[in-house]
């Protein structure tokens, strides 16, 4: 397990970001709840 205490908190977002990106979107499961709750905070953003 990795520690991440030592890290600000910005420097984590940072690190979750680099994480997420370097992931290939193929790899990324999009289930149908997933696509539906990020299609209400969509229209909740409008």
């Amino acid at each position: 397990m990795f520690g991440f205490s030592h890290l600000t908190p910005e420097e984590r977002i940072q690190l979750a970001e680099e994480l997420w990106d370097s992931l290939e979107p193929s790899a990324v499961l999009l289930t149908p709840e997933l696509a539906a709750e990020l299609r209400r905070r969509r229209d909740d953003g409008r």
